[in-house]
């Protein structure tokens, strides 16, 4: 279950956040339509998004980011390799993925 104090918390202190962190590998977003929101509407957004999509989320991970006062939210998959986490961020057309190892955004479209 996610505590969604703690992830608007998180997200406004770091800039975004994966919910809960894997250890490694890519994330890649589009389980479901991405999200849209202001900041300051975030907390009341954010539990009508998960109500929505409790089965998603509960078997993948919850991802926020934000862009000036825009927060983008995500439910999204870990993926082991590159080549795989690309090909679907591709496919699910996803601006870009995480590595989770090194802390960076790749851009599908520049592909690594």
């Amino acid at each position: 279950m996610v505590d969604i104090k703690s992830v608007v918390t998180h997200t406004l202190q770091n800039g975004g956040g994966t919910f809960p962190m894997p250890s490694g590998g890519y994330m890649v977003g589009g389980v479901v339509p991405s999200a849209i929101c202001k900041t300051q509407d975030m907390e009341d957004f954010l539990a009508r998004f998960l109500a929505e999509h409790e089965d998603a989320v509960e078997s993948a991970y919850l991802g926020t980011w934000i862009e000036g006062d825009t927060v983008y939210i995500d439910v999204a998959e870990n993926v082991p390799d590159l080549e795989t986490a690309v090909r679907l961020g591709r496919q699910r057309g996803e601006k870009a993925i995480y590595d989770v190892a090194n802390g960076r955004s790749i851009y599908v479209d520049e592909g690594e």
